[in-house]
C-alpha cells in the first residue's frame, strides 16, 4: 500500500554520502510536517575512517548505538534510521571477527496514534526504492527493541 508521499532528492544523495564516502555515522529520515515527502530529520558527522570502524572495541561500538538510540528517541516522531552497526560474529576457532552492517532501522513507537502508524509503513517502500540496497531492515516499534545485543544478533541473522 503507498501513501503517496514522496522522497526527497536529499535522501538518497546523503545515503550515498553515508555509504560510499563514509561521511556519516548515521542518517535519520521522517516524514514532513505537512505529510507530502520524507525529508532528512538528522545526520551525524563520522569521527573515524573505514579502517579505524572495522577495528574499533566492542565497548566503542556500544557507546556509538547507545548515542545513536539517544538521538532517536530525543523525540516521538517516527524516524527511518540508516545507520552502522559493528557486531562480533564467532568464529568455529572460538574467536569473534568484526562485522559492520549498514541497518534501515524504522522506528515507530506503538504509542504512536494510528493514522501516524499507517501513514508511516505506508510510506517505507517508496524510501526502501529510492535508498536501494545495501541494508539490512529492522522494524522497531519498542524502546526495549533498541538494544545494542538485539539489534546486533538481528543483523547478523539476515
Amino acid at each position: 500500500m503507498a501513501s503517496g508521499i514522496l522522497v526527497g532528492d536529499e535522501c538518497f544523495t546523503e545515503f550515498q554520502e553515508f555509504k560510499i564516502r563514509n561521511k556519516y555515522k548515521w542518517v535519520m529520515y521522517r516524514i514532513s510536517d505537512d505529510v507530502k515527502e520524507i525529508i532528512i530529520d538528522n545526520h551525524e558527522p563520522e569521527t573515524l575512517t573505514v579502517d579505524e570502524k572495522k577495528s574499533m572495541s566492542e565497548e566503542t561500538a556500544r557507546a556509538r548505538f547507545k548515542e545513536f538510540v539517544d538521538r532517536v528517541l530525543e523525540t516521538d516522531t517516527p524516524k527511518y534510521c540508516i545507520v552502522d552497526v559493528n557486531c562480533w560474529k564467532d568464529e568455529p576457532n572460538g574467536g569473534k571477527r568484526a562485522v559492520t552492517k549498514i541497518a534501515l532501522l524504522n522506528w515507530c513507537s506503538d504509542a504512536l496514534s494510528i493514522k501516524k502508524k499507517m501513514i508511516f509503513a505506508s510510506s517505507k517502500d517508496a524510501l526502501k526504492k529510492k535508498l536501494t540496497e545495501g541494508y539490512k531492515e529492522l522494524q522497531i516499534n519498542d524502546q526495549s527493541e533498541l538494544d545494542y545485543d538485539e539489534i546486533a544478533s538481528k543483523l547478523l541473522k539476515i
